[in-house]
């Protein structure tokens, strides 16, 4: 036996030897169960929490995408206002924050008073819309009467425009035409408290007879007294604009009366001169008009058979219209019940969320990048 041979076999051990394998084998077992739970770990979170990831980034990516759903209709109104009224530019924006603003206020959709203010540049002429100021006002009259009006902005819209059509209102100067449509809210909503004709009622009546009644010299609270007294007697809207026009143009031109009704007239003592004097109060000259007011046949001749419910309402309702003209003059009542309608919870919360849809508005360029970045996440 060699030196070698005899120093190996005093070395080696055999259970020493196995000792070591031992070891080895229970590490190398250890490591493997920690490979398999690491292994597990990493498939539950490919199951569950990547899921979760990507719900989140799904659920960012829609809210990104919400932002600018509303930003985008923002645009686009503005781009029909625009292409309507051929305001742009620095007036365009200024119009856009005028809208804003409203909006906040009042709790209504942005686009809508959009929508509002396109239909007052279209009726009133593109120049009012070089006053934000005036743009302003008319939308603030807009909103306050529609509080009134279940919110309903178009109606509002159309009242408003009407009345001022009608009533030839000077358009000349944006910011004192505007401030008129204050008064008009008024008394449109006085008026339908007191009487029995609504808002949207009333804005039908004046497109048939406030022109007429305009050239006749009434002021705008007396012709929605007329109105109130017409729909006491069963006329609404449109009929009762056109029972008061008719009435109106035989009043101011006797002398287009046939014989006939200038006799009857003669005969009963009426002075014509007081019934067509446009300087006196419309309630006076109805008043003198008492003469034949229950006589059919007087009536028919003088106002046609046609005109008769009409014109026999008018004249018989002259002290409540004259009462009721001192009622409606001068209040606040549509600026009261805006004030009454938005004390609301739900009216709050309309504002509340106004406040926030401005707020991703502004912020849309910001989360225009962002919405791109997680798109590409999501793919």
């Amino acid at each position: 036996m060699s030196t070698y041979e005899s120093t190996w076999r005093l070395k080696f051990d055999p259970n020493s030897a196995n000792k070591g394998i031992k070891d080895v084998t229970e590490n190398l077992n250890k490591a493997v169960k920690q490979g398999n739970a690491l292994g597990d770990c990493f498939k539950r979170l490919k199951a569950i929490d990547l899921m979760a990831i990507d719900s989140s980034v799904q659920n960012i990516k829609d809210r990104l995408q919400g932002v600018s759903d509303i930003a985008i209709k923002n645009e686009s109104a503005l781009a029909e206002v625009s292409s309507i009224t051929g305001v742009v530019g620095k007036e365009l924006d200024k119009l856009n924050d005028r809208a804003k603003g409203l909006s906040r206020t009042y709790g209504e959709d942005l686009n809508v008073n959009l929508d509002s203010f396109k239909t007052i540049l279209s009726r009133l002429g593109p120049d009012m819309g070089k006053s934000d100021k005036a743009m302003g006002t008319l939308g603030e009259s807009v909103n306050v009467l529609s509080k009134g009006m279940k919110g309903d902005i178009t109606g509002a819209t159309n009242a408003i425009t009407t009345s001022m059509l009608q009533f030839q209102v000077d358009l000349k100067n944006p910011i004192k035409a505007a401030e008129e449509s204050r008064r008009m809210i008024n008394v449109m909503a006085a008026g339908a408290k007191e009487g029995a004709m609504e808002v949207p009622q009333i804005s039908q009546a004046l497109s048939q007879a406030g022109g007429t009644a305009k050239l006749a010299n009434l002021t705008f609270e007396e012709t929605n007294a007329a109105l109130q007294a017409l729909a006491q007697n069963g006329k609404y809207g449109a009929e009762a604009g056109v029972g008061l026009r008719n009435v109106l143009i035989k009043m101011n031109a006797p002398s287009a009366l046939s014989k006939e009704a200038t006799t009857m007239l003669k005969q009963y003592g009426v002075n014509m001169k007081i019934v067509s004097d446009s300087t006196l109060p419309f309630s006076e000259r109805l008043k003198e008009l008492q003469k034949i007011g229950k006589n059919t046949d007087a009536l028919a001749a003088v106002f046609g058979a046609e005109n008769i419910q009409a014109a026999q309402g008018l004249i018989q309702s002259a002290q409540y219209q004259e009462d009721l003209t001192q009622k409606i003059t001068g209040t606040n009542v549509a600026y009261e019940q805006s004030k009454i309608v938005m004390d609301g919870w739900s009216e709050k919360l309309r504002r509340a969320k106004m406040w926030l849809e401005d707020l991703q508005i502004g912020s849309f360029k910001f989360t225009s990048v962002l919405s791109a970045g997680f798109g590409k996440i999501g793919r």
